[in-house]
């Protein structure tokens, strides 16, 4: 896998918040994206390592999960549940490349915050948003 599950856990891998229920959340998550990213790869998508984190994860300690505590997003939001993550994109190439393969989100089972809230990221979570969108507003 390209991102390891204590990197997904980042700042929080100790958290009590990060329950065995949530890191089986997070174990699927991150086999979903290493499909994905094994496609966009094979397509010619570069992948970057955030200079903030050293791993693909976004953000400085907040892109994948969180705990309940955390300042950044709602309580129980899928960050905090082990089903969100936020991948480093930096020039947005992941974003377009999601939007043009939505057949392979279909399959994958992964839904995407639209790009243009999404400047430098790309938030993928494994389960749907309120709304259903394969790719939606927050």
């Amino acid at each position: 896998m390209l991102i390891a599950i204590e990197d997904y856990a980042g700042l929080y891998i100790h958290s009590p918040d990060f329950t065995a229920e949530r890191i089986t959340n997070a174990g699927d998550l991150l086999h979903r994206w290493d499909l994905l990213t094994q496609a966009m790869q094979a397509d010619g998508v570069k992948l970057h390592i955030n200079p903030d984190t050293g791993t693909y994860v976004s953000g400085q300690g907040h892109g994948g999960f969180r705990n309940q505590d955390c300042k950044i997003g709602a309580v129980h939001s899928q960050h905090k549940e082990g089903n969100a993550l936020d991948w480093y994109d930096p020039n947005n190439d992941m974003d377009i490349w999601c939007i043009h393969n939505e057949a392979l989100m279909n399959k994958l089972g992964l839904w995407f915050e639209v790009s243009y809230k999404t400047p430098g990221w790309c938030h993928g979570q494994r389960v749907p948003p309120g709304s259903e969108a394969r790719f939606f507003v927050p």
